[in-house]
């Protein structure tokens, strides 16, 4: 008997360290051991600024989880970044002038926040 519905599709992680399965547990465990918790990712400001841990991408970070996540709309965001914005940071990524032009508006956004 087939089965019915929808094909399943792996789902890709990305990775803009380029590391390797192994590499990604153990970073893991020493953000756990050092702020108490794993970092969740922001895509598009890695892939702007290069760092996980830049200063931007905290500052970031802190904002979603202290203005986004504690609100029903917050979190419905935060879900639909997740969703779109792994391709926009591969394509941010891809071009250095793409990156500097996104790193502005980020700035100017941090400024506000």
């Amino acid at each position: 008997m087939a089965k019915r519905g929808r094909k399943k599709t792996p789902i890709t992680i990305f990775n803009p360290r380029g590391e390797s399965e192994t590499a990604r547990k153990k970073r893991i465990a020493q953000e756990k051991r050092r702020y108490g918790r794993a970092v969740s990712p922001c895509f598009i400001a890695t892939a702007v600024y290069g760092d996980t841990m830049a200063p931007e991408v905290q500052e970031l970070r802190h904002f979603r989880d202290t203005r986004l996540r504690p609100y029903r709309l917050g979190r419905i965001a935060i879900k639909y970044y997740y969703l779109l914005s792994p391709p926009i940071a591969t394509w941010l990524a891809k071009k250095q002038h793409r990156s500097y032009a996104t790193r502005k508006v980020l700035d100017l956004i941090i400024k506000i926040i």
